[in-house]
């Protein structure tokens, strides 16, 4: 149906024809459309069942655009015929031709970009009749996926994220998700809540936890790979592959080298903790009060706790002794450095070992307290060849009997046949003895 109507200028206001020069029912009577001519080209029509206007932009067609959903779109022309800019295209820009983008702006909300009318200013992109993406300057936000065939770049640092109460997936369809980062740690940060992870998670170097780390399967490291405790890294734990056989190793700091064993309630508790020389295992009593009762286990010394700070320890003292070229013979011992007969204490054992056999002169030794007994109590001429052991029950005198009380501090001699000559004999000594501790209180 043809519309007429006279000119503008003559229709007064609220009079004024509307914007279409055809109507019809349907799509169906619009693409039908006959009797049309050149000259009804870029003229516009209304389809009534719809309420939506056409333009033609191809009479012979007829070719028909949608135009009434708002929204902006770029024109190309060509000749007489009006279409929408497409790949190859160019468009008049304030400092010259510009190549078009590789996709079409439509006029139309099943599908295209459109500028949408909110703020900040957006462009939409409509899938369907269903808005799926905008692109704002505040970022981009996807209704759905998103899929990238390369990388994602981020040139000032980002995030991503999740606005809305539900779930932030990564799901790898290969080798798995790698996570890099130079400098400071890669650093999975949930606002609140927690981060989860359904299968394996492989660190090239470190994993860091601000909350509770929850593993509902195992928790595994590889070879010589540290569990580390502390923020210097104050204690180490690793599945060592340097030993003779693999072996756990659990390297305690140097600030007091020592590992407690509490109940779980009592962790908080300061233990008052010396500064121990060696690595220390300490079993603390169940009484989280009583800081003073506890038992200790190390490499030369074990502390059974009796409670209210009274212990019975077994520990052991050694020293390697030389006897110099021109030392020893009769009235010639040669007395150790430190007192190795610890006073108030019960003498378990001694035992020692010829580590440098003399180059000559002497042939036998003998092993005594220096002040508190016999001098050959410990070892009676028994023989210097390099690699000789003795024991006080078996090689001394037989005079005392081991163990034996000690109320003084004493040191240990050693007593030769004949003076050392040609070079040094060293014996190493070991004491085994027992302390106690009587109860504070």
């Amino acid at each position: 149906m043809t519309v007429t109507t006279k000119e503008h200028s003559k229709v007064v206001l609220g009079s004024r024809h509307a914007i279409h020069n055809f109507e019809y029912a349907d799509a169906a009577a619009r693409t039908g459309a006959v009797g049309l001519t050149v000259d009804n080209n870029f003229q516009i029509a209304r389809q009534i069942d719809t309420g939506t206007y056409w333009i033609l932009t191809d009479y012979s067609g007829p070719t028909w655009l949608e135009i009434s959903t708002g929204g902006a779109i770029v024109w190309q022309r060509t000749g007489t015929v009006l279409h929408p800019l497409t790949t190859g295209d160019t468009v008049k820009a304030g400092n010259g031709a510009v190549g078009a983008p590789t996709y079409a702006f439509e006029n139309a909300i099943t599908s295209g970009l459109y500028l949408a009318s909110v703020s900040p200013p957006s462009l939409g992109v409509v899938v369907g009749g269903t808005l799926e993406g905008t692109w704002r300057s505040t970022g981009l936000e996807i209704a759905n996926n998103l899929e990238i065939g390369d990388d994602l770049t981020f040139t000032a640092g980002g995030t991503i994220k999740s606005t809305a109460n539900g779930d932030v997936s990564v799901v790898p369809n290969g080798t798995g998700v790698f996570m890099c980062g130079t400098g400071s740690p890669v650093r999975l940060t949930p606002t609140s809540g927690e981060a989860y992870f359904a299968g394996d998670v492989e660190m090239a170097d470190t994993l860091w936890a601000r909350g509770a780390l929850i593993c509902e399967n195992a928790i595994r490291c590889n070879d010589n790979v540290e569990y580390r405790f502390g923020t210097s890294s104050d204690s180490r734990l690793d599945w060592s592959t340097g030993c003779t056989n693999n072996c756990l190793v659990w390297g305690l700091g140097n600030t007091s080298r020592v590992l407690i064993l509490c109940d779980s309630d009592d962790r908080t508790t300061n233990w008052l903790t010396a500064d121990y020389s060696n690595p220390t295992l300490r079993i603390q009593s169940n009484d989280g009060s009583e800081t003073e009762d506890y038992s200790i286990l190390q490499w030369n010394n074990i502390e059974i706790g009796g409670g209210k700070g009274s212990y019975c320890g077994l520990k052991s003292v050694t020293e390697e002794i030389t006897v110099a070229v021109g030392q020893g013979g009769f009235g010639g011992g040669v007395d150790s450095s430190a007192n190795l007969i610890p006073g108030n204490s019960r003498i378990e054992q001694v035992m020692s070992r010829v580590t440098q056999a003399p180059g000559g002169g002497a042939t036998t030794i003998d092993i005594g307290r220096t002040n508190g007994g016999n001098l050959d109590e410990y070892a009676d001429d028994t023989a210097v060849t390099l690699g000789t052991t003795t024991n006080a029950d078996d090689d001394g005198d037989g005079n005392t009997t081991m163990p034996h009380w000690q109320t003084s501090a004493d040191t240990i001699t050693i007593g030769t046949n004949a003076a050392v000559t040609g070079s040094d004999m060293k014996v190493r000594i070991v004491v085994f003895y027992r302390e106690y501790t009587v109860p504070a209180s």
